[in-house]
């Protein structure tokens, strides 16, 4: 068997892993050989003509977050009723969406019956849409009597406050968590006489509590019931309260959908997350920052900072900071954060040409090459631009260069448009742009959003946050309390470097044939089999091929691949335990070692200088720390482009005239004792 990286286009490929492939082979056999001969439904969706289109977008959009096969039926009469049963009563079937709407046409012993599965185990069913005019007998039948009706509320509101229950199975994260929701709640459902059915989310409004989603049993079957919401779809200029309210619009289906698959819905492997502090070197302390301190304050309150390093400060790294970062990778690590960091570099291309942007790429990793050769720390190819994000065709240089991802306040690239998908909201991390991994990150220095942190450990979406060294005027634990969220939130979090949440940077779902799906948004990531047998893991990445491949390895090993439309694709064989480091490289001109490392004109060094002075010197009194805090907080990006070099002119001409006021006064001095 060959054992190159080159292309395929057709056919199954060995992977080459260092495993027998004549195991792989067998294996891949069982599997073609037990596989079903076509693939069913994973999700039964059964709406009547009564029934508009917007629950049934919810269905769907909750169905494409984890990656599950729905079948639309719809009923209306005896016909559908039977056809509706035949399609619950598939073996492979996960959950089943009935409209209130529905129900008067089929017969829930029937229903009931169908869903029913060996090991007396039910496939769960929701029951969507129920409102004030659905026959209240029908509610009664359907729950056992748990719930009775849905009443309308005493007052009509376009905003609600969602809060999620304590039941940890469905509601995982979420639990007593507050979203807000913006849209039509149509009622509140009403719980039986001695019944006491799961709340599992809420609605509130001016003191009004109105219970909108309930789970019951009835006589093992495992029900839930939904009150008919309509979200606005409304847009705000917020993306976090656009992440939010796209949520809560759809979190009823959502949980329901993750607790009926289980794993055979898009999840990710743990929860990961991140504080990185942008525009430190390692001196010790930077301004507000001190790195003995912070380091005593991350083992106490679990969680892991990054330095933002700005490359131009390569070789300025002081020893005891050195030692520090050297001696505690488990909790410092060091990113890229532009590579001159003179005012927006990275810019529009008016003012920063792409061949420019392009060569500050390629300096900034020679210099953090030389960094890394002289404190022997390394360090994460993710760059963090200076001040805001950059065109899309700096994405693409990253990804020629082998970056692993960029993270910044804004994912959408300047210039561009984000996707209207409603799906491209609802996690950080994207490939649309460049085919490069981009990430949102949180600003800390502003009211962090509880709900934000519980619904994105709910996804499983890297939770990432960044401040400057003012941040920590107040004192070095000013961070303590939203590392203690996260970790009260979800305990498991696994606070590290940007390395190592790029390396877990995608989504897995276990197959019908007992294989694995992997759907991964970085080029260089670990993927784990935590079976206790040996996994075949089928991969797929989004690929624009620009640039071609030069090399696509699994652990060192050259790994064989197929060249799909826009995507890569390839199979991994894993023994239990053991894990495989893929690691896809681009072709490029990268020769870090003929790139000079120079320090740039005396503009440059002057605004490193006056940098300098403001994060050592300035941001440590109380007026300084105070101008700064504002200027951070409100990130405004006309100041920054704008404002901010004729300030660092300002200050460079008021030390001139400083130094000049003091040379004439010592002079004076002398003169006069003379």
């Amino acid at each position: 068997m060959p054992s190159t990286d080159s292309t395929h286009s057709t056919g199954k490929h060995f992977p080459r892993s260092g495993k027998n492939p004549l195991t792989y082979l067998l294996l891949l056999f069982l599997n073609l050989l037990f596989l079903p001969p076509c693939q069913g439904a994973d999700v039964v969706s059964v709406t009547s003509p009564r029934d508009g289109q917007t629950a049934e977008a919810r269905t769907e959009l909750a169905s494409q977050l984890y990656g599950l096969n729905v079948q639309a039926m719809n009923a209306a009469g005896i016909d559908d009723a039977r056809k509706v049963i035949d399609a619950l009563g598939q073996p492979d079937l996960l959950a089943a969406i009935i409209s209130a709407n529905s129900l008067p046409y089929l017969d829930e012993r029937r229903v009931f019956s169908a869903l029913l599965r060996s090991g007396r185990k039910s496939v769960p069913l929701l029951i969507a849409g129920l409102d004030p005019e659905t026959d209240q007998r029908v509610v009664r039948r359907w729950s056992g009597g748990a719930v009775t009706g849905c009443n309308s509320p005493a007052h009509e509101s376009d905003d609600w406050n969602f809060t999620a229950g304590d039941q940890q199975e469905i509601v995982r994260e979420l639990a007593e968590i507050e979203m807000p929701f913006r849209g039509k709640v149509a009622c509140g459902l009403v719980r039986g006489q001695n019944s006491n059915p799961q709340s599992l989310l809420e609605a509130s409004d001016r003191g009004e509590r109105l219970h909108i989603f309930m789970d019951v049993a009835v006589d093992g079957q495992s029900v839930f019931l939904l009150a008919n919401i309509i979200p606005s779809g409304e847009a705000s200029t917020s993306a976090t309260l656009n992440f939010l309210r796209g949520f809560s619009g759809v979190a009823p289906e959502a949980m329901y959908l993750r607790y009926a698959a289980g794993d055979r819905a898009w999840h990710t492997t743990g929860h990961y997350a991140n504080l990185t502090v942008d525009d430190a070197w390692l001196t010790e302390p930077f301004g507000n920052l001190d790195y003995a301190g912070l380091l005593k304050e991350m083992e106490k309150h679990n969680f892991h900072t990054t330095i933002a390093f700005i490359p131009w400060n390569y070789d300025r790294s002081e020893p005891d900071a050195v030692a520090l970062f050297r001696e505690h990778p488990e909790r410092f690590s060091v990113c890229i954060h532009g590579n001159n960091h003179d005012h927006r570099e990275f810019g529009e291309y008016s003012a920063e040409p792409l061949d420019g942007q392009t060569a500050n790429i390629k300096q900034a990793l020679a210099r953090m090459e030389q960094f890394t050769r002289l404190t022997q720390i390394p360090y994460d190819r993710v760059m963090v631009f200076p001040h805001a994000v950059a065109p899309v065709e700096t994405f693409a240089v990253l990804k020629e260069y082998n970056f692993r991802a960029t993270t910044n306040s804004e994912s959408v690239p300047l210039g561009s448009r984000p996707p209207a998908s409603p799906l491209f909201s609802f996690r950080p991390e994207t490939l649309e742009f460049a085919n490069f991994a981009s990430i949102f990150r949180y600003s800390a220095e502003v009211p962090v959003s509880h709900a934000a942190i519980a619904i994105n450990a709910y996804l499983g979406s890297p939770i990432l946050f960044y401040a400057h060294e003012g941040y920590f005027h107040p004192g070095i634990g000013v961070f303590n309390a939203i590392a203690d969220e996260v970790n009260r939130i979800e305990p498991q979090t696994i606070w590290g470097s940007l390395g190592s949440v790029t390396e877990h940077l995608y989504l897995i779902r276990s197959r019908r044939d007992q294989t694995i799906d992997v759907l991964s948004y970085s080029s260089d990531f670990v993927l784990t089999n935590s079976e206790g047998k040996t996994a075949v893991f089928h991969v797929r990445k989004s690929e624009n091929f620009m640039p071609d491949l030069a090399s696509l390895t699994v652990n060192g090993n050259p790994q064989r691949y197929e060249k799909l439309k826009n995507e890569i694709a390839f199979d991994v064989l894993l023994e239990p335990g053991s894990s495989g480091h893929v690691r896809i490289l681009y072709a490029n001109d990268l020769q870090t070692s003929n790139i000079p490392l120079s320090k740039g004109g005396l503009e440059v060094r002057l605004l490193r200088w006056a940098s300098d002075f403001r994060d050592l010197k300035l941001s440590r009194s109380r007026i300084g720390w105070l101008l700064m805090d504002f200027y951070y907080r409100n990130h405004l990006d006309g100041v920054e482009r704008n404002l901010e070099p004729w300030a660092l002119r300002l200050l460079l001409v008021m030390v001139a005239f400083a130094a000049l006021w003091r040379f004439r006064t010592v002079k004076k001095s002398v003169a006069g004792r003379e």
